[in-house]
């Protein structure tokens, strides 16, 4: 089942529809090098495939996994436009990265994220740089597991050898306007028929009020099963509210093999 949501205008006006988010990927050839854990280098010589893992590096680097003396950290770099304004809402996304990862955008210091297997998340609208104009993302990843501290997990296996660093999942830009979904949570009642939908909202600078509109469609086919409204909203600026709407699914059924979920 998937769950889709909208935010509408008002009859004030004081909230337009919201614009489409959009996702730049930032996946594909990335610039590497090899350098401490505190400085960056200051010459990029090698590359490497984002999703991917340091040992696919061109040239390749010496000792990649191994406990050695080479390197404390690798550092990614890349680059990209954006063609207009800079959007209200941008937010870096690293799905995966080992061992830990910092991340740099046009030199300044947007986040650190310990973990190897969770996503990192970096809020970057104002760092960002439209119309046209050069913007330089910058990952830094440890080189071991040494990296990062004891008490945060690493996959340590007793039959490796070797644990290689790199950025192992897509990385991604999302633009958004405001107010926007930050998540969204979805609970089936098949007795009841129904879901509930638990969405957190973000707003920006000023307040607005607008409806929320619930679509509900079938996973497999994309079917349409049923819209939603709730009623207006209010959010003041800078405000996040959760809000939580029952969703009624006329004739849903239990999931069964091949068949994840139906109506008749």
């Amino acid at each position: 089942m998937l769950v889709a949501l909208a935010l509408l205008a008002s009859s004030d006006g004081l909230l337009t529809r919201a614009e489409a988010r959009t996702v730049l990927s930032l996946d594909g050839t990335w610039e590497i090098a090899e350098g401490t854990m505190d400085k960056a280098p200051v010459e990029f010589d090698r590359t490497v495939p984002v999703p991917g893992l340091v040992d696919m590096a061109r040239p390749a680097f010496a000792g990649v996994g191994e406990t050695n003396t080479l390197r404390e950290a690798f550092w990614y770099r890349r680059t990209f436009t954006l063609p207009g304004d800079v959007p209200e809402i941008a937010t870096l996304k690293l799905q995966k990265a080992a061992y830990g990862s910092r991340v740099y955008v046009n030199g300044a210091l947007v986040g650190d994220h310990p973990a190897s297997f969770t996503p990192a998340l970096c809020e970057v609208t104002r760092w960002l740089r439209g119309h046209g104009r050069t913007n330089e993302v910058l990952v830094r990843v440890g080189a071991s597991r040494a990296a990062v501290p004891a008490t945060v997990p690493s996959g340590w296996d007793f039959e490796k050898v070797r644990y290689l660093p790199g950025i192992f999942d897509s990385v991604e830009l999302t633009l958004a306007a405001t107010p926007h979904v930050v998540r969204v949570q979805v609970a089936p009642d098949l007795q009841d028929n129904s879901i509930r939908v638990q969405t957190v909202l973000r707003n920006g600078r000023l307040a607005h009020v607008g409806a929320v509109k619930f679509t509900v469609r079938e996973a497999r086919s994309g079917r349409l099963v049923t819209v939603s409204d709730c009623p207006p909203v209010r959010l003041e600026a800078g405000e996040d509210k959760t809000i939580e709407t029952k969703v009624r699914v006329w004739n849903a059924s239990s999931g069964r093999p091949r068949i994840p979920f139906s109506t008749s």
